[in-house]
């Protein structure tokens, strides 16, 4: 016991040494505008929609302080790239983060031209007196394989469409700060490799995040 508890307050010291997680974070400026951008944790992201979003969006927090007159803020004027692979993408509007009634189909794609053609035939008229044959079935032969049915993915709550809207970067002209979450189609990238471009008037801001 006394070795235990030697243990938890050794790991409870440490703790209190590191101190807290500071997540990644970026800041980026020029005469048009100051920006500031961190990235968020699926689990951070989660926490604050009280909803378990699917592992394939990378999503950054951003903050615009228009430094020279009001400023038009665009969703298409971002852009998060990867030095991974070069992948690259824009963020999502709110409406189409989640896509209603999307279907995850595991079949090949030429499955439904082989099921139209065996209707086709099913549907010939044979002259009469001509009668077609069923081929005798090999014992050695392996049983058909069924295509699996289509998954639905589970549509989520009313409520979150408004939260999203409420939360995505509002797109608008402003001469105070702004700020909002970007939702970016890239999933399971690290952060080293992560840099946030940005498109304004006075030219194009980079950020990493570190």
């Amino acid at each position: 016991m006394r070795s235990l508890a030697l243990i938890l307050l050794s790991a409870a010291a440490l703790a209190l040494i590191a101190g807290p997680v500071i997540p990644p974070a970026g800041q980026a400026s020029n005469d048009n505008v100051y920006l500031s951008a961190t990235l968020l944790t699926t689990e951070e992201v989660n926490a604050i929609f009280h909803y378990e979003f699917p592992d394939r969006f990378t999503v950054v927090e951003v903050k615009l302080t228009p430094r020279s007159g009001p400023l038009a803020v665009k969703l298409d004027d971002f852009i998060l790239r990867t030095d991974k692979d070069g992948e690259k993408g824009g963020p999502f509007p709110a409406t189409q983060i989640f896509g209603e009634g999307a279907l995850i189909i595991n079949q090949h794609p030429d499955d439904d031209q082989n099921r139209n053609r065996q209707q086709n035939r099913s549907n010939v008229t044979l002259p009469l007196g001509i009668r077609l044959g069923k081929k005798k079935k090999k014992t050695d032969e392996p049983p058909p394989v069924e295509a699996p049915s289509p998954k639905r993915e589970e549509p989520p709550p009313p409520e979150l469409k408004g939260e999203l809207k409420a939360r995505v970067l509002a797109e608008k002209t402003t001469a105070d700060a702004i700020s909002g979450l970007l939702f970016f189609p890239l999933e399971k990238q690290k952060v080293k490799d992560l840099e946030l471009l940005y498109t304004t008037p006075a030219g194009k801001l980079r950020l990493r995040f570190k």
